[in-house]
């Protein structure tokens, strides 16, 4: 049957509903109609399908095996129900883990700040701040590390192809369609909270310029910041699993392949930058000059990944 047909030629080509849909000019729920047989495409979009999956409208429209060189012959792994649900556990789990070091990584100056409003000697400040500023890193670092390693065993999800059926696909769009107040309810408050962050600020240089009264404002202002980026990273970490999981915006398979070339040049391209750096800082001695390497690299760089995301 059409359906289908249809629905195999979207999942062996890794497109979800709505990039399939994106495709052809149509609404999610079209696509979804014509997968469950109770619309049909009309012809010009057949026409297209034709084109998209690289196979003959024939074949699309009559009862009969393709010709073997209309066949997809890419084999893509399955995500299962099971599969998806146990990765956006993991995910919902590390990303309160890796936003806690975030927060402990924004935080770790406070206690060099909180120190220094003791007045305390610089061989203090060395003895017991530094100490402790390295500690709280160092803990923000293992579980970043120790997160990494759990992540990675779904790297498949986030680097691959993949297909998922019908039914994962719709617990998917329920998920995701669920999660999204929730998504938005981190956000603004996020947003919030960074706003409301120079507040402190504002009302120490207003009623209290002391020393006390700036380190005061200043810790506030980590805390509140530190909060903030936790929540918007537990956030967005959770609506990217749905997005992964649905192979949408970025992680659309062009997207992904793109990823792939990108990371094989990577590492070349930003060696090189670090010896151009280090060569012309060495011999010219003109460090406080030197550094526009950086930006100007980066920029390139990004140059380099609107590139590679469009190639086809």
């Amino acid at each position: 049957m059409l359906s289908d047909k249809i629905f195999e030629l979207r999942k062996r080509n890794g497109l979800s509903q709505e990039a399939l849909a994106e495709k052809l000019d149509v609404s999610r729920q079209s696509v979804s109609k014509w997968e469950t047989g109770e619309s049909i495409p009309d012809l010009d979009r057949i026409v297209k399908l034709s084109e998209i999956f690289g196979v003959s409208t024939d074949y699309l429209l009559k009862n009969q095996p393709p010709e073997e060189q209309e066949t997809p012959t890419k084999i893509l792994r399955t995500v299962s129900m099971e599969e998806a649900s146990a990765y956006l556990e993991v995910v919902k789990k590390f990303s309160s883990l890796i936003a806690t070091g975030v927060m402990l990584c924004i935080l770790s100056p406070c206690v060099l700040v909180a120190l220094e409003g003791f007045s305390l000697s610089d061989a203090v400040m060395a003895g017991v701040g530094v100490p402790l500023f390295l500690v709280i890193i160092a803990i923000a670092v293992g579980l970043f590390i120790y997160s990494g390693l759990n992540l990675g065993k779904y790297n498949h999800i986030t680097k691959e192809q993949f297909s998922i059926d019908m039914r994962t696909e719709d617990f998917l769009e329920k998920g995701k369609s669920a999660y999204s107040k929730t998504f938005a309810s981190y956000i603004i408050t996020g947003v919030v909270l960074c706003i409301v962050s120079i507040v402190p600020t504002v009302i120490c240089a207003a009623f209290d310029d002391s020393d006390r009264g700036v380190i005061i404002s200043v810790l506030m202002l980590f805390i509140i910041v530190s909060v903030a980026v936790a929540l918007f990273i537990k956030a967005g970490m959770t609506h990217g699993a749905y997005k992964q999981l649905l192979q949408q915006d970025d992680y659309t398979p062009q997207r992904k392949d793109a990823e792939n070339k990108l990371e094989k040049v990577a590492g070349v391209y930003w060696s090189v930058v670090l010896a151009a750096y280090l060569a012309w800082s060495f011999i010219s001695s003109d460090w406080h000059t030197t550094w526009i390497v950086w930006p100007c690299a980066a920029v390139l760089y990004g140059g380099l990944v609107v590139l590679l995301s469009r190639k086809k």
